[in-house]
């Protein structure tokens, strides 16, 4: 789900973590403060990142790729052992 001002209530409503790019035209630093805000989220910035995740260079594309499966396996093992 892309977090446009829209989709934000929904977002509030649940833990989750948002991951965004910071040269992401759809997903403006103000949106994101906005969403630090909420003590049920977790905002991840990926430098540099565009909306997609991506990168100029395939090898930093496979390196956000690499981080974000290992932020995502921390996430999952917590849950699982969160009563």
């Amino acid at each position: 789900m892309t977090p446009i001002p829209d989709t934000l209530p929904y977002i509030h409503e649940t833990r989750a973590v948002v991951v965004y790019g910071t040269k992401d035209d759809l997903f403006p630093a103000e949106m994101a403060s906005r969403m630090k805000a909420s003590s049920r989220l977790q905002v991840v910035a990926i430098p540099g990142a565009n909306h997609g995740l991506e990168m100029e260079r395939a090898e930093e594309s496979l390196e956000i790729l690499r981080e974000l499966t290992v932020l995502y396996k921390d996430i999952l093992l917590e849950a699982e052992h969160r009563p």
